[in-house]
């Protein structure tokens, strides 16, 4: 679902080839810059490929140009998918970067600051493995029960051992 490989080639054109704009707010939020938080440049996320997403607070930035005018039921679609993944989409036009730049970091960081703390902690990656480490504890938890149940009525059965 995220950086899927069939799209590796794309992503990688992608990021050889930017627009303007897209290089000029790459500088502004690579290494960290912008409230100690990772963007990656051209990020997948199943189909659609983002041209910056943060995954620690599933933050997405578009960036459109003149071509996108007439795209707009593909945006909604794609917007659409986004949000049920839970990651929040904000777009500017290109001339927005280009001619006014603070006003659109200003934003960005608006909307991070926006997102609630429970939204900012979580990657998807992490997410996962922490579910498999309370799957596990859980199931820890009802081998002992089941092994304080069975030594209280009388039975002597294997222990369960850590």
């Amino acid at each position: 679902m995220y950086n899927d490989q069939l799209q590796k080639f794309r992503r990688r054109q992608l990021r050889k080839n930017p627009t303007e704009a897209e290089t000029i707010l790459w500088q502004e939020v690579r290494d960290k810059k912008m409230s100690n938080l990772r963007f990656h440049r051209q990020y997948s996320v199943s189909p659609y490929i983002l041209d910056f997403f943060c995954p620690k607070i599933r933050l997405a930035i578009e960036l459109d140009g003149d071509q996108y005018k007439s795209a707009k039921e593909y945006d909604a679609e794609r917007e659409s998918f986004l949000k049920g993944k839970g990651i929040i989409t904000i777009r500017f036009w290109n001339n927005e970067i280009l001619k006014n730049l603070p006003d659109v970091l200003e934003k960005i960081t608006e909307v991070q600051r926006s997102l609630p703390p429970l939204v900012i902690r979580e990657e998807p990656h992490k997410v996962r493995r922490v579910g498999y480490l309370l799957e596990i504890m859980l199931i820890f938890a009802i081998l002992k029960s089941y092994e304080r149940l069975l030594s209280n009525t009388g039975h002597r059965q294997k222990s369960f051992k850590r």
